[in-house]
């Protein structure tokens, strides 16, 4: 009689963040990532007590040209990685450096509602102080009904 092993699945191979049903996309340049980033993100991550929150940083922001990067993809995915290292709820993922080109946000959310399905509740974080543009983000209506926007008081000091 023939042994037969269980299939284990690579969920990083089909889910990029992991097999989740409820986490929160906080994309951004975070050239550099500091503490106004994080405290966004822990703050929708126990207020709407979700799974998890990955920090996306983009290949190259809409907003920005790359001539006013002051740090390359792959140092501001480093950074990123280190600001991560011991908060509980964070994640950081290459997907959109990877994928390289421009990052918009409709371009990701249609690839992640493809992966994770219409069952999963995906919320895309932005301070309020970005509040005021998302009428101007690329197919903006399309993203709506994609995702849902977690949005974060942001003070300046």
């Amino acid at each position: 009689m023939e042994s037969t092993s269980p299939i284990i699945t690579n969920h990083s191979s089909f889910f990029p963040f992991g097999p989740l049903k409820r986490f929160g996309v906080f994309g951004g340049s975070f050239d550099p990532i500091h503490n106004g980033h994080l405290s966004i993100a822990q703050q929708i991550l126990k207020s709407l007590q979700l799974e998890r929150i990955i920090l996306l940083p983009a290949a190259t922001p809409p907003h920005k040209q790359s001539d006013h990067l002051v740090a390359s993809a792959a140092d501001r995915l480093a950074m990123c990685r280190l600001a991560a290292t011991k908060l509980r709820g964070l994640s950081v993922s290459d997907f959109e450096i990877s994928r390289g080109g421009v990052s918009y946000t409709v371009a990701t959310a249609r690839i992640l509602r493809q992966i994770y399905g219409a069952a999963a509740e995906i919320y895309f974080l932005i301070g309020s102080d970005s509040l005021a543009d998302l009428p101007q983000w690329r197919e903006i209506d399309e993203l709506l009904e994609l995702v849902s926007f977690a949005i974060a008081e942001r003070h300046e000091t």
